[in-house]
């Protein structure tokens, strides 16, 4: 008498087995596309570092050179200013963070006058990160309150006023 037990279903295990191996490959290729693109992000934002920034401001009357350089340690930044002395600014100050310099001329010193120049160190976490400077300027006329402007400089040699977001004219400054 034939066997009546109904016959097992076959398995169809290679459709599994060929969906996961289809799912690893597509996986693969999506991150290595990802991969490339971060590559390619990379390579610009390299491209673009030039590790200085330099820009011409007029604070209450006066013109300022000012410049940051990201030195190659890529853990800090040195802010600097320059004024010539014919400007004849009765205060210039920078600060970033909790660091400042400044220097109030004396008028009527013996001898040449010399520019005033400033500098800060600020640490960076790396040579990308931008850094802010306030600037703060009081004009030959002592009678009134100094004034300021902040700065952010990046290290793609483009500077932006931290008030307004306007862009700032890059120069190639003899400070950098």
């Amino acid at each position: 008498m034939p066997d009546r037990t109904p016959a097992r279903p076959r398995r169809r295990t290679w459709h599994l087995v060929a969906a996961a191996a289809l799912a690893i490959a597509l996986a693969g290729v999506w991150n290595s596309a990802a991969e490339r693109q971060r590559q390619q992000e990379l390579k610009e934002k390299a491209a673009a570092y030039k590790g200085v920034s330099a820009t011409n401001l007029s604070v209450d009357g006066v013109s300022i050179e000012t410049g940051a350089k990201w030195n190659d340690n890529g853990r800090s930044a040195v802010l600097s200013v320059w004024v010539n002395p014919r400007e004849k600014p009765s205060l210039v100050r920078i600060e970033s963070g909790d660091r400042t310099a400044q220097e109030a001329p004396r008028p009527n010193e013996p001898g040449i006058p010399m520019p005033i120049t400033l500098e800060v160190t600020v640490p960076v976490q790396d040579h990308y990160q931008p850094v802010r400077m306030k600037v703060t300027a009081r004009g030959p006329l002592r009678s009134h309150q100094a004034r300021h402007r902040t700065i952010e400089f990046h290290s793609d040699r483009t500077a932006f006023d931290a008030k307004t977001g306007a862009k700032l004219k890059q120069y190639y400054s003899r400070l950098l």
